[in-house]
């Protein structure tokens, strides 16, 4: 059962059952919503009530350009708060005003309260038209004690200018003055205004794309598990989506996906600690002064506690250039003495799966990268606590001084979250599938032919040592699969299945990959168990084809290329610059994983660097008649991942055809004899090839014995070319 709801609706508590542990309600709160500038732009939804449990709370988070625009070309951050009433009232002192104007506030105001009129020219009779002003809407706030209470409203006209009259050719010829009945001036009344006391709590955190070359038919998906939240999302709550772009350019939805059952441990409560934005490098003030110390107590429910730490680099200086795109390091303290450490930045943004953008997407930075979704760093405290119940808690930054003018901050979420006793022992959560998937999230490691990638959770407090897999495509023949390692609690594993039979799967095929068992039992919590991904498989290309490279000014790149089990087929770098090298693979029937890596993740071209770097091509081309089969963007950033078939199974005729011919002797020198048997006395043409693609000899002939010359050439690896009636075979010759 899965179910939408908004906030436009009131639902009773009953709308809100689940039919059985596993179904979900989705629930969203923003709905293409535009961020068209810096601020907040807050929704109200109505989540299931408290009693209702839910084993995992999903957050998708869905980021397009607004309608009949495009997208932004900034990487601006997009938090995501929920945003707690504490139950507590505080004020602000303010000033009410005496008077409005139109809605609008006023030092004074001189009037008439009968119509007023002003003179203007009329070109087409040549004489001077009288036209009434607009009515002037005056609402008056005289009542000290309720200073926001109208205590009147008046509809006057304009007073206290001139009107002219006009002469036939539209010269003024006299002036009038209109003279006001009345004259008010602005009393300001001091008044506390009252409001509830909010306690936000960021959700998730997004840094926007650089995406100028995107329309309103783009979207891409991020996804949060924000269960450790659970005891704040029930009922009626704000949510509230701050964007701090300072240009237009970007709408976002957000559904709540709510999971019925027990969680394997319940996050019963959450505390903020340190939130906001900390200017770093500044002596005048310092970081590590801003974050003070926390006093922790933790209640006797707790039976393990665990610490979420956002922090986000932005801005830099002409040192280091921090804090954006320098790695430091942070401390976590307790009781004043440091207990963990761990460096604040992402390696990997050449890597970005949403790619290529039209910024500096490929830098790495400080905990992000521009698109993507930034990971809090988790720690489990009970390692670190050893059993106390009351400690000091602190983080500090690595010492930095500010080298330059510069502003560069860190924009720090925190929270520590208790949860109970753990329910169950035996618990693996098939969390998410890599590939095969056709989701856009996915598209370095798809389409795939291989292995299939996913990553398993260990909810349970068993170490897991074995699990059993089973997994069908299309609803096809079920396939086992057993994974043996080491699975501790909460922790993640990425599981590779070596092989999977994609034999018959087709166009937006079902992969469907179930948990069976789980060291040697049955999982305690089964619908968690299971998930299913739409796929394609990849392009077919023929069984020999040639690789061109043309290498930019910078001798960055190198290729690998792999078949199922792993074997390495090709495994070369490109030591000269602007240069082309060419290739020629023969392979056999099946699947094969091409890797074009750059060790200075720019690609074979980005728009930044091209002045100074170049541009590089790769491409895969036909051996005969020669032809470009697929050619790839150079702006890949790390490396670039292809995945593709080779040849297809041969029909009954080309086996038959293949078993015909004989090439001898093989090695050989002088030359080389081309044999048919019993193919008939139709044409055969025999061309050969050496590995950069160049046809050295062709030959066609109705006999059945064929002799090629090749002492002129040089010892090589060669393919030779048969065809016949249709039919094509390739085969390796070797000269010695």
């Amino acid at each position: 059962m899965r179910s939408i709801l908004t906030f436009l609706f009131i639902f009773s508590a009953t709308t809100f059952l689940f039919a059985s542990p596993g179904d979900s309600i989705i629930v969203r709160s923003h709905n293409r919503v535009h961020m068209n500038y810096y601020g907040s732009f807050d929704r109200w939804a109505v989540f299931p009530p408290a009693n209702i449990k839910s084993e995992r709370i999903w957050l998708k988070y869905t980021l397009s350009c607004p309608d009949g625009q495009k997208c932004s070309g900034w990487d601006y951050t997009n938090q995501i708060f929920l945003q707690k009433r504490t139950g507590a009232i505080d004020s602000t002192l303010r000033q009410a005003p005496s008077f409005t104007v139109n809605g609008s506030q006023k030092d004074s105001i001189q009037f008439k309260y009968q119509p007023t009129y002003f003179f203007q020219f009329n070109s087409t009779s040549k004489k001077t038209d009288s036209i009434v002003n607009p009515v002037i809407k005056i609402v008056r706030f005289m009542n000290t004690v309720k200073p926001l209470v109208p205590t009147d409203t008046l509809l006057v006209y304009k007073a206290a200018y001139y009107k002219f009259s006009f002469d036939t050719s539209g010269q003024k010829t006299d002036s009038f003055w209109v003279q006001p009945d009345t004259t008010i001036h602005l009393i300001k009344t001091a008044y506390y205004s009252l409001y509830d006391v909010i306690d936000p709590f960021e959700i998730m955190r997004i840094i926007t794309p650089y995406a100028s070359d995107k329309n309103d038919k783009w979207n891409y998906e991020y996804w949060a598990d924000i269960t450790d939240f659970s005891s704040l999302l029930h009922d009626s709550t704000e949510i509230r989506s701050f964007y701090s772009g300072y240009s237009d350019g970007f709408s976002i939805t957000l559904d709540f996906i709510f999971i019925e059952g027990n969680p394997a441990r319940e996050a019963y409560k959450i505390e903020n600690l340190w939130n906001g934005s900390y200017g770093y490098g500044n002596a005048a003030n310092p970081i590590n002064t801003a974050i003070v110390n926390k006093n922790i107590v933790i209640d006797d429910t707790a039976s393990t506690v665990k610490l979420r730490f956002t922090p986000t680099g932005h801005g830099s200086d002409n040192g280091d250039n921090c804090a954006e795109f320098c790695p430091k390091f942070y401390y976590l303290k307790l009781d004043n003495n440091t207990v963990y450490t761990q460096q604040i930045w992402n390696a990997k943004c050449g890597e970005n799966a949403l790619y290529p953008q039209t910024g500096t997407w490929i830098y790495n930075r400080a905990n992000w990268c521009p698109g993507s979704y930034v990971s809090a760093y988790e720690m489990e405290m009970n390692r670190y606590r050893k059993g106390k119940k009351n400690f000091l808690l602190d983080i500090d930054f690595e010492s930095y001084a500010l080298v330059s003018p510069g502003s560069p901050s860190y924009t720090i979420s925190s929270q520590l979250v208790s949860y109970k006793t753990n329910l169950y022992k035996t618990d693996a959560a098939l969390e998410e599938i890599i590939s095969p998937n056709n989701g856009l999230a996915y598209t370095r490691q798809n389409p795939s032919c291989n292995n299939a990638m996913f990553k398993v959770k260990n909810m349970g407090t068993d170490t897991i040592k074995k699990i059993m897999f089973t997994y069908t495509i299309d609803n096809g023949t079920p396939v086992n699969y057993n994974w043996y390692g080491k699975l501790g609690f909460d922790e993640v594993a990425m599981i590779t299945m070596p092989y999977v039979n994609w034999s018959g799967a087709k166009t937006n095929a079902v992969f469907l990959l179930n948990i069976n068992e789980v060291n040697g039992k049955t999982d305690e919590v089964l619908y968690n168990n299971s998930r299913s991904t739409r796929f394609n498989l990849p392009v077919q290309l023929p069984l020999t084809f040639i690789v061109e490279t043309y290498t930019n000014k910078v001798a960055e790149n190198s290729l690998k290329i792999t078949n199922t089990e792993g074997k390495v087929i090709i495994q070369k770098s490109y030591p000269l610059t602007s240069t082309w090298y060419r290739d020629t693979l023969v392979l056999g029937y099946g699947c094969y994983n091409l890797i074009l890596s750059d060790s200075g993740d720019d690609g074979l071209s980005w728009w930044a660097n091209s002045s100074t770097v170049g541009t590089g091509i790769f491409r895969l081309t036909r051996l005969s008649p020669y032809g470009i089969l697929r050619s790839f963007n150079g702006d890949f950033g790390s490396s670039l991942r292809f995945n593709f078939m080779a040849g297809s199974p041969l029909a009954v005729d080309e086996k038959e055809f293949a078993q015909q011919i004989s090439i001898y002797p093989n090695p050989g020198s002088t030359q080389l004899n081309v044999s048919f048997n019993d193919a008939g006395s139709g044409e055969k043409r025999i061309t050969l090839f050496n590995l950069q693609g160049q046809l050295l000899i062709g030959h066609t002939t109705f006999n059945n014995e064929i002799i090629l010359q090749t002492g002129a050439l040089p010892p090589s690896v060669y393919i030779v070319v048969i065809e016949s009636d249709g039919k094509k075979v390739m085969k390796k010759w070797v000269k010695e």
